[in-house]
């Protein structure tokens, strides 16, 4: 499911975490500062920098490149 948040701000990334997921969730986030925040919510933070060509390379990156290209 898709939700938005307010600003890509680590207060709100928090929240949403806090709102939106499991404890223990696996977040694979680019590199954007901001998303560290999910590890305040007990969530597990997995960062991967990405460029132009290589996300669609990486396994993680599969199917939400598949969902963004059918929208």
């Amino acid at each position: 499911m898709f939700s938005a948040v307010e600003a890509f701000s680590q207060k709100e990334i928090k929240q949403w975490a806090r709102q939106r997921l499991v404890p223990g969730t696996q977040v694979v986030p680019d590199g954007l500062s901001c998303c560290t925040a999910v590890v305040q919510a007990d969530c597990i933070h997995e960062r991967n920098i990405v460029g132009k060509g290589k996300s669609t390379k990486m396994d993680c990156f599969t199917w939400i490149n598949t969902i963004l290209w059918n929208l």
